[in-house]
């Protein structure tokens, strides 16, 4: 059976938030990562178990800002149904801040695509 599938990228201008590591004893090699709430897009996008739960502990570390997600989200360029894209990011957003959460996600969606034109 063939299915429909989307591909995904990272969401717009993250290189310009791109965080260095410091690493003790590296002297010529300079590590960077994506800044922790690309990082949650780029994973939730991937939408695997591992992935969702690497989320999960990411946000007991270093809690998440629902607004923040939700724009970084909004700003991310995919191939495929949006509406699949919605369903896993807003699945991942449940796990991270309950059904209130996501219904609170869906609300700030809405009203960014709204004010986009989209």
């Amino acid at each position: 059976m063939i299915t429909r599938t989307g591909t995904y990228f990272a969401p717009y201008s993250h290189e310009a938030r791109l965080e260095t590591l410091e690493i003790p004893g590296l002297r010529y090699l300079a590590v960077q990562v994506p800044e922790h709430h690309d990082l949650a897009i780029m994973k939730a996008a991937r939408g695997f178990d591992r992935d969702l739960e690497a989320i999960v502990q990411m946000h007991e570390v270093r809690p998440f800002e629902l607004r923040t997600l939700c724009e970084r989200f909004d700003e991310t360029w995919l191939t495929g149904p949006q509406r699949l894209a919605d369903l896993g990011f807003l699945s991942a957003i449940e796990a991270l801040f309950g059904e209130d959460g996501a219904d609170d996600a869906k609300r700030l969606l809405d009203e960014l695509r709204e004010r986009r034109g989209r």
